[in-house]
């Protein structure tokens, strides 16, 4: 009888035990209160499932008992249909050689090597690489996954060193990828938050870096995570945290720049929310900051009280306390858009500027003394962009870099056509390139 009733027991307990079973899928069936038992002693031992009750049956029954079994409800879970796992995502294919390829983005390092971002017409963002000039271009995508979470294609942010070591990002993903042997392998590590809105990325050398992501956006704020590497990015510390701090969570921002001292700078772009522009400045690697408002130009003393908005663009720091940056300002007068842009330098961590009419576009510094300003009109500075000289026009937009005064490449965009194109003359004239994907 005790053995009896220790089977009954674990019956009971297997009941329960269903009861609180979580399932995808459940059916409720009612039991009577009184459930006839069978219990055979064991000789020839089979199972069989009589209702929502197990019975051990054996080939010569001995006894019948019949015991009251409290059970109100028993829940019994109706199988799902099979479900096929998740598919694993496929990386990125790498693109075949030989065939043409389009340049979106580029970063060249020298005047044979360099970087860029490209597609052949599929969607996801191609990392890619050169050693002669942006003729041919190796494929060295990370093998990230193909498509977002939400199956849309990626976009890469990215900063090129050198010729050997880079570092990507894609949007919405928190993993960051590494090389140091100019893209033939890639090592991962993450952070802990993925950026919906894309991300800037400095290193000061090859241990030192930051990674900012841009997180979410609304009531004059953009909201970021910003991130520091001391290992070259094989590990991530966080240093601003928007769900702790307020810092650097105001307007939009338009650049990131550090040096390897832990000194750095951020520039935003306020669309006229604030009256005075201003920079955030970092001593300490981003764990603390302090806001620098921007003085007026000594010629223009009412420019912010008269204009709609200005933003702050392409910061540039030749050491912890001496570097540049382009503001730039709109006013409307009337029907009339009026555009104004000043170079602002600083010798002493942004205590005192100076400011000279800018001509306007994309800046780039060679040194601290030879640099362009590169739009559909290019100009070219050799003492600090005190003064500017025209270079020559061109009836499309760039996206620029320079590699001295001299060679530079631009991603030529003219309504829907886009181009990669160079000059070995400083701007003046510019031959269009045909680039292909390069066989490994």
């Amino acid at each position: 009888m005790d053995r009896n009733l220790s089977l009954l027991g674990g019956l009971v307990l297997a009941l329960l035990a269903a009861c609180t079973a979580p399932e995808p899928m459940v059916t409720e069936v009612l039991v009577e209160k009184q459930v006839p038992v069978t219990v055979e002693i064991p000789v020839t031992r089979e199972v069989e499932i009589t209702r929502e009750v197990e019975v051990e049956r054996e080939v010569e029954v001995t006894r019948e008992v019949e015991v009251t079994v409290v059970v109100e409800r028993v829940v019994t879970a109706t199988p799902s249909p099979t479900q096929k796992p998740p598919a694993a995502q496929l990386a990125i294919a790498r693109l075949t050689g030989g065939q043409p390829v389009t340049i979106t983005s580029i970063h060249m390092v020298g005047t044979a090597e360099g970087w860029a971002a490209g597609n052949a017409g599929d969607a996801s963002d191609h990392v890619l690489r050169t050693r002669d000039g942006g003729d041919s271009w190796l494929d060295v995508t990370p093998p990230e996954p193909s498509t977002a979470g939400d199956g849309t294609s990626k976009r890469a942010s990215f900063f090129f060193l050198d010729a050997d070591a880079a570092w990507v990002t894609y949007t919405t993903q928190r993993s960051v990828w590494r090389t140091l042997n100019g893209g033939l392998s890639w090592q991962q590590s993450e952070v802990s938050l993925a950026g919906s809105f894309g991300s800037y990325m400095w290193f000061a050398d090859r241990d030192h870096g930051w990674l900012m992501k841009v997180l979410d956006a609304g009531m004059h704020h953009v909201y970021v995570a910003l991130y520091r590497t001391a290992d070259g990015g094989l590990s991530w510390e966080t240093v601003v945290d928007p769900h702790a701090t307020t810092e650097l969570q105001s307007c939009g921002k338009t650049g990131m720049v550090f040096m390897a001292d832990q000194t750095g700078w951020v520039t935003y772009d306020c669309g006229g929310v604030y009256d005075v522009p201003f920079i955030d400045w970092t001593p300490d690697g981003g764990f603390t900051w302090q806001s620098v408002q921007l003085p007026p130009p000594p010629d223009e003393p009412d420019l912010f009280g008269r204009t709609m908005a200005c933003g702050i663009h392409w910061p540039t720091m030749f050491s912890s306390a001496s570097g540049t940056m382009v503001l730039e300002c709109v006013r409307y007068e009337g029907d009339d858009r009026i555009e104004e842009a000043y170079l602002y330098s600083t010798g002493d961590q942004g205590q005192t500027w100076q400011s000279f009419p800018y001509p306007g576009g994309e800046l780039q510094f060679i040194d601290a003394n030879v640099g362009l300003a590169l739009g559909r009109e290019i100009h070219h500075t050799r003492d600090g962009g005190r003064t500017w000289t025209q270079i020559s026009f061109v009836n499309w937009d760039g996206q620029f870099s320079f590699v001295d005064d001299q060679t530079g490449w631009a991603v030529a965009r003219s309504g829907e056509e886009i181009a990669l194109v160079k000059t070995m003359n400083g701007g003046q004239t510019w031959e269009q390139l045909d680039p292909r994907v390069a066989f490994p």
